[in-house]
Protein backbone atom coordinates (compact mmCIF):
# COMPACT_ATOMS: atom_id res chain seq x y z
CA UNK A 1 0.00 0.00 0.00
CA UNK A 2 1.25 3.33 -1.13
CA UNK A 3 -0.22 6.85 -0.55
CA UNK A 4 0.32 10.14 -2.17
CA UNK A 5 -1.17 13.28 -1.71
CA UNK A 6 -2.04 16.37 -4.39
CA UNK A 7 -1.95 13.66 -7.14
CA UNK A 8 -3.13 14.95 -10.55
CA UNK A 9 -6.17 12.65 -11.37
CA UNK A 10 -5.95 13.36 -15.13
CA UNK A 11 -2.82 10.97 -15.25
CA UNK A 12 -5.73 8.05 -14.45
CA UNK A 13 -8.49 8.61 -16.57
CA UNK A 14 -8.43 7.99 -20.24
CA UNK A 15 -9.78 11.07 -21.34
CA UNK A 16 -6.94 13.03 -19.35
CA UNK A 17 -9.25 15.06 -17.30
CA UNK A 18 -9.20 16.03 -13.57
CA UNK A 19 -7.97 18.04 -10.76
CA UNK A 20 -5.99 16.90 -8.03
CA UNK A 21 -6.47 13.88 -5.50
CA UNK A 22 -6.01 15.14 -2.26
CA UNK A 23 -4.96 11.78 -1.18
CA UNK A 24 -4.39 9.04 -3.14
CA UNK A 25 -4.13 5.52 -1.41
CA UNK A 26 -2.84 2.51 -3.93
CA UNK A 27 -3.70 -0.77 -2.68
CA UNK A 28 -3.14 -4.17 -3.89
CA UNK A 29 -5.40 -6.77 -2.56
CA UNK A 30 -8.85 -6.83 -0.98
CA UNK A 31 -7.45 -6.84 2.67
CA UNK A 32 -6.04 -3.10 1.49
CA UNK A 33 -8.91 -1.77 -0.05
CA UNK A 34 -11.21 -2.74 3.13
CA UNK A 35 -8.66 -1.15 5.83
CA UNK A 36 -8.81 1.99 3.77
CA UNK A 37 -12.07 2.68 2.88
CA UNK A 38 -13.02 1.28 6.73
CA UNK A 39 -11.21 3.66 7.82
CA UNK A 40 -11.95 6.17 5.53
CA UNK A 41 -15.15 5.68 6.54
CA UNK A 42 -14.83 6.07 10.42
CA UNK A 43 -13.02 9.55 9.44
CA UNK A 44 -16.26 10.81 7.61
CA UNK A 45 -13.83 11.06 4.64
CA UNK A 46 -15.10 10.79 0.76
CA UNK A 47 -14.03 8.04 -0.90
CA UNK A 48 -13.53 7.52 -4.53
CA UNK A 49 -12.61 3.80 -5.73
CA UNK A 50 -10.52 4.05 -9.17
CA UNK A 51 -9.74 1.17 -11.33
CA UNK A 52 -8.42 1.64 -15.14
CA UNK A 53 -10.01 5.27 -15.48
CA UNK A 54 -12.03 4.71 -18.47
CA UNK A 55 -15.25 5.00 -16.77
CA UNK A 56 -14.63 8.49 -15.07
CA UNK A 57 -14.55 11.73 -16.14
CA UNK A 58 -13.08 14.53 -13.45
CA UNK A 59 -13.49 18.24 -12.63
CA UNK A 60 -10.67 20.85 -12.38
CA UNK A 61 -11.28 21.45 -9.24
CA UNK A 62 -10.76 17.72 -8.28
CA UNK A 63 -11.52 15.50 -5.17
CA UNK A 64 -11.59 16.59 -2.02
CA UNK A 65 -10.96 13.24 -0.11
CA UNK A 66 -9.43 9.65 -0.31
CA UNK A 67 -9.02 8.43 -3.90
CA UNK A 68 -8.12 4.20 -3.39
CA UNK A 69 -6.68 3.08 -7.14
CA UNK A 70 -7.16 -0.46 -7.34
CA UNK A 71 -3.87 -1.85 -8.35
CA UNK A 72 -4.79 -5.32 -9.11
CA UNK A 73 -4.34 -6.29 -12.69
CA UNK A 74 -4.15 -10.23 -12.40
CA UNK A 75 -6.36 -11.90 -15.09
CA UNK A 76 -7.36 -15.34 -14.36
CA UNK A 77 -9.24 -17.93 -16.60
CA UNK A 78 -11.26 -20.84 -16.21
CA UNK A 79 -13.51 -23.26 -17.46
CA UNK A 80 -17.12 -23.64 -15.58
CA UNK A 81 -20.10 -26.06 -17.49
CA UNK A 82 -18.04 -25.99 -21.03
CA UNK A 83 -17.62 -22.09 -20.86
CA UNK A 84 -14.95 -19.98 -20.16
CA UNK A 85 -15.04 -17.26 -17.33
CA UNK A 86 -12.18 -14.15 -17.29
CA UNK A 87 -12.32 -13.16 -13.72
CA UNK A 88 -10.31 -9.56 -14.34
CA UNK A 89 -8.66 -7.30 -11.67
CA UNK A 90 -10.00 -3.94 -11.16
CA UNK A 91 -6.96 -2.01 -12.19
CA UNK A 92 -6.42 -4.42 -15.08
CA UNK A 93 -6.53 -2.63 -18.61
CA UNK A 94 -8.63 -3.02 -21.27
CA UNK A 95 -5.61 -4.25 -24.07
CA UNK A 96 -4.83 -6.92 -21.90
CA UNK A 97 -8.57 -8.12 -20.62
CA UNK A 98 -9.06 -7.92 -24.70
CA UNK A 99 -5.93 -9.94 -25.59
CA UNK A 100 -6.25 -12.45 -22.69
CA UNK A 101 -10.28 -13.40 -23.53
CA UNK A 102 -9.43 -13.79 -27.12
CA UNK A 103 -6.77 -15.94 -26.50
CA UNK A 104 -8.70 -17.88 -24.43
CA UNK A 105 -11.52 -18.11 -26.72
CA UNK A 106 -9.01 -19.04 -29.73
CA UNK A 107 -7.45 -21.47 -28.05
CA UNK A 108 -10.65 -23.43 -26.76
CA UNK A 109 -11.93 -23.04 -30.54
CA UNK A 110 -8.40 -24.38 -31.94
CA UNK A 111 -8.36 -27.53 -29.08
CA UNK A 112 -11.28 -28.85 -31.40
CA UNK A 113 -9.63 -29.00 -34.49
CA UNK A 114 -7.86 -33.04 -35.38
CA UNK A 115 -4.16 -32.93 -35.12
CA UNK A 116 -2.35 -31.76 -38.55
CA UNK A 117 0.88 -31.78 -37.55
CA UNK A 118 1.42 -35.20 -39.68
CA UNK A 119 2.22 -34.73 -43.41
CA UNK A 120 -0.17 -35.26 -45.67
CA UNK A 121 -0.71 -36.09 -49.65
CA UNK A 122 -2.19 -33.03 -51.16
CA UNK A 123 -3.88 -33.51 -54.98
CA UNK A 124 -3.50 -30.75 -56.99
CA UNK A 125 -4.74 -29.70 -60.48
CA UNK A 126 -2.08 -27.15 -61.35
CA UNK A 127 0.03 -28.24 -64.48
CA UNK A 128 3.86 -29.57 -63.64
CA UNK A 129 6.19 -28.66 -65.81
CA UNK A 130 7.91 -32.41 -67.49
CA UNK A 131 11.08 -31.20 -69.40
Amino acid sequence: MREEHDVPLSKFTTLKLGGLAQRMVHVENESELTTVVSEADARGEKVLVLGGGSNLVVGDSGFDGVVVKIATDQITAETKAGKVHVLVGAGASWDAFVARAVGEAASRHFREFPDRSAPRRCKTSAPTDKR
